[in-house]
Order: structure tokens, then sequence, then C-alpha cells
């Protein structure tokens, strides 16, 4: 016969609740940019260093392409690399071989805590001119101008 204690898993004599699901293990983009982080953190990767290719890097770890893109976005996001267009992925540090495009003309300032960061949009188109309302006339769409 079992007794509320026992359901409720409170009774001494009861075989202890089930623990918590163990977290999911890592992504093979969160194993791979452990792995470079910790090779960063150790100086194994000097700052200023190139990262592999990701065609390199994909074929070294037995990964698609796409994985390792994911991956270094991981560690760009944590500040550790940086994107350099054309060239590859860099560690950040002082002895950086060039500025980025960030630090070369100076970052912008953070916006202020509860004000939204200045998102420059797009141009807007200008308003229809003289050519356009004759080339809708021409073409027979004069009763939409």
């Amino acid at each position: 016969m079992t007794t509320t204690a026992q359901m409720a898993g409170t009774d001494p004599g009861s075989a202890p609740p089930a623990a918590p699901p163990a977290a999911a293990p890592a992504t093979r983009a969160e194993q791979l940019a452990r792995h470079y982080a910790e090779r960063i953190a150790r100086r194994l990767i000097n700052p200023g260093a190139r990262l592999p290719s990701v065609r390199d890097c994909a074929a070294r770890h037995r990964v698609s392409p796409g994985t390792v893109v994911a991956a270094y976005d991981l560690l760009q996001a944590q500040g550790l690399v940086e994107a350099r267009a054309r060239q590859g992925f860099f560690v950040r540090g002082a002895a950086s071989a060039s500025p980025g495009p960030d630090e070369a003309l100076g970052a912008m300032p953070a916006a202020p805590p509860g004000h939204a960061a200045h998102v420059p949009r797009e141009p807007r188109l200008p308003p229809p001119t003289h050519a356009t309302a004759l080339l809708r006339a021409v073409l027979g769409h004069a009763d939409q101008a």
C-alpha cells in the first residue's frame, strides 16, 4: 500500500525525486566556438592573428562551413574576434594588424538607458516629377497620377 508521503516523495524510505533533465548538449558550433575561445584565452592564438578560413576550419574539424560561420559569429558576439571584409576573422586585441572600420572611425557611443539606439533609415524615394507624370500619360496611366 502506497502512503501519501511516498507519493509526494517525502517519505524517507522512498526513492529520491527524479533529477531535472540535464542541459542540452552544446551544438557543434558552440563546441567549436568554445575550442577557439579557450585557445584565445590561453594565448595559443595571439591578438591580431587570423583564424583559419571557413573552409580550412570546416575540413580540419570535420564540420560544415555553416557550422564554422556560426561558431565564428558566436566568437564575434563575445568580442573575441572581428570580421574583416574579404580578409577573414581576426583575434581582437592591441596587436591587431590593422584597425577595423569601427576602430578606425571611432565607434558610436551607446544609447543612454531607456533610449533606443539610432538606426539609420534607408533614403526615401523623391516625389514624382514632371517626367514621371509625362511617362504615365504616354503609357496611358494618367488617371493614376
